[in-house]
């Protein structure tokens, strides 16, 4: 009798404790984090995010940065509909993609930005090299300007890795600008 009630005094936990969970996030600000295209996280939930990543102290932690190319000039000569399918199909990949303890977040209209926590360089750098091949598989092979920034201690904080990530992310395409002309 005794085990009988332990085991449902366990179910019952379990199953408020999921009720809980789900609860956690009402209908309202689920719109409000999550981006509408792609049904990832959203600029709103990086900008309620970075004081509570910038107080984690377990290291490395690491930013990485991906700027989609061309989706500007898919939009003007293809359609809305088509640039869309494209930053969908990256939104896939990095969903199929995503490693523990990460977040992915579309920064804005061509950029996402994933926020990771215990991975060493080589495993970020293999990482980035997936991503790149996945990225051949898109609808347009333009590909993406990935970048990523390491966070080894307390003295750099989540907007450094993020600002030193996005003038990276401004020479590779200015690298890219010159070798087209």
């Amino acid at each position: 009798m005794i085990i009988l009630t332990v085991i449902i005094l366990g179910l019952i936990y379990r199953s408020s404790k999921r009720v809980r969970m789900q609860k956690k996030l009402k209908k309202e600000d689920k719109i409000k984090l999550m981006d509408q295209l792609t049904s990832l996280k959203n600029r709103n939930y990086l900008n309620e995010s970075l004081p509570n990543w910038n107080k984690n102290t377990i290291y490395p932690q690491s930013v990485i940065i991906i700027d989609l190319n061309k989706i500007q000039n898919i939009n003007d000569t293809l359609g809305y509909e088509e640039g869309d399918r494209q930053i969908k199909g990256a939104a896939n990949i990095l969903i199929r993609s995503q490693l523990e303890n990460t977040d992915i977040i579309r920064t804005n209209g061509n950029e996402f930005m994933i926020y990771l926590v215990g991975y060493s360089q080589k495993q970020i750098t293999s990482y980035i090299h997936k991503l790149n091949k996945e990225f051949k598989s898109l609808p347009y092979e333009y590909g993406a300007c990935i970048t990523y920034s390491m966070i080894l201690d307390d003295l750099k904080s989540i907007e450094d890795a993020i600002n030193e990530c996005i003038e990276d992310i401004k020479k590779q395409k200015e690298n890219k600008k010159e070798e087209e002309k």
